[in-house]
C-alpha cells in the first residue's frame, strides 16, 4: 500500500510541488503562461528544460516551442519502506496537437523507484547529447539520476573512479562532446581544474586536458593570493558549456572567472564573468530586415 509522505506541508508546497511555468521569448517579450497538470499537482519538481527544435533548422519560437518536465513522487509503502519514483511529462505549444503529453499511468509507478533516498535532496549536475544528470546526495553506490529527452525516461548512471574522485557537486559538471567525444566532465580536485572525455565507441573515460587554477589565475585583475589558499578549499564551479567553465574561489567576495576549454586559457575580461550564474546570450537576427522608402515617403512622418 502506498502512502504519500508530506503532503500538505506549506514549505514542501513552496520548495518543491511542480509548478506552473511561464515560457518567454526575449527578442519578441512574447511569453505563454503553463498550467500544471491537475493530475501532477501533487507531485515534486526536480527541473523543467526547453528542447531543441525538431523542424525548421532547429529553430524554436513561441508557436513551436517544448519543454518537458522531471517529477517525483514520495510515499511509503505499506507504512514503512520509504521509495522515491521518477516520471516525466512534456508540453508541446500550438494549437493543433498542443498541450501536455503525461504518462499512460501515474499509478503504475515510474522509470527508476529508489530506496530512503530523498529526490529532493539531488543536484543538477549538467545536461549533454539529450540528457539531464543529477548527483543524488547519500547514494552510497555513486550512481546518478539521468533522464532522456527523447524518450522521457529515466535511469542511473556509475561514473569512473577517476571521474569521481573527491566527489563534490559544487566541482563536477557534465557537459557535451564532439569531435569523436561522447561527453565532458569537468572537475576541480586540488584546484587543479581537469576535463575527462569519454570517447565513442568503447565508452573509455581519459583524462584530456587539465590546468592548475592558483597559477593561472595569477595575474588577472583583482587576483589575491588568498583565494586558494588550502583553508578555503576548492574552487567552485559556477557555470559550464561546452566552450567554457565559469568558476570563483571559495571566498566570501565573489570573484568570477572563465576557462576556455578549448585553450585552457584563463580570462575575466567576458561578459559572462560578471554573472554568478548560467548566463543565456540573445543574439538579433542579422542582417536586420530593413524596409526601403525614399524621401517623399517620409516627409511630414516621424515614427518612433
Amino acid at each position: 500500500m502506498k502512502q504519500r509522505t508530506g503532503d500538505g506541508s506549506p514549505a514542501r508546497r513552496h520548495c518543491f510541488t511542480f509548478p506552473d511555468i511561464v515560457v518567454c521569448e526575449p527578442l519578441t517579450r512574447c511569453h505563454q503562461g503553463i498550467l500544471c497538470p491537475p493530475d501532477l499537482s501533487g507531485y515534486q519538481c526536480l527541473g523543467v528544460f526547453l528542447l531543441d527544435g525538431d523542424g525548421d533548422g532547429g529553430r524554436i519560437g513561441m508557436s513551436n516551442f517544448k519543454v518537458i518536465c522531471a517529477l517525483y513522487d514520495r510515499y511509503l509503502l505499506n507504512y514503512i519502506l520509504p521509495l522515491s519514483e521518477t516520471l516525466a511529462c512534456t508540453f508541446t505549444s500550438g494549437s493543433g496537437g498542443g498541450g501536455w503529453r503525461l504518462p499512460h499511468s501515474t499509478a503504475a509507478g515510474g522509470d527508476v523507484t529508489l530506496e530512503h533516498v530523498r529526490l529532493d535532496a539531488t543536484s543538477f549536475v549538467g545536461r549533454a547529447n539529450g540528457r539531464v544528470y543529477w548527483e543524488i546526495e547519500g547514494d552510497e553506490g555513486g550512481d546518478m539520476l539521468v533522464l532522456d529527452e527523447t524518450t522521457a525516461g529515466f535511469s542511473l548512471v556509475t561514473f569512473p573512479e577517476n571521474v569521481r574522485e573527491s566527489y563534490d557537486k559544487r566541482t563536477f559538471r557534465i557537459i557535451a562532446g564532439g569531435d569523436g567525444v561522447a561527453m565532458r566532465v569537468v572537475r576541480v580536485i586540488n584546484n587543479d581544474l581537469k576535463v575527462f572525455a569519454q570517447l565513442d565507441g568503447d565508452g573509455e573515460w581519459v583524462l584530456e586536458k587539465r590546468v592548475w587554477l592558483p597559477a593561472a589565475a595569477r595575474g588577472l585583475p583583482g587576483y589575491d593570493e588568498g583565494y586558494f589558499q588550502e583553508q578555503n578549499g576548492e574552487a567552485i564551479v559556477v557555470a559550464a558549456s561546452a566552450a567554457y567553465v565559469l568558476l570563483t574561489p571559495p571566498v566570501e567576495d565573489t570573484w568570477l572567472f572563465s576557462v576556455e576549454l578549448e585553450t585552457m586559457a584563463v580570462e575575466r575580461w567576458h561578459e559572462r564573468n560578471k554573472y554568478a550564474g548560467v548566463a543565456y546570450p540573445c543574439e538579433l537576427p542579422w542582417p536586420r530586415a530593413l524596409q526601403a522608402t525614399d524621401a517623399d515617403q517620409i516627409s511630414g512622418r516621424r515614427r518612433c
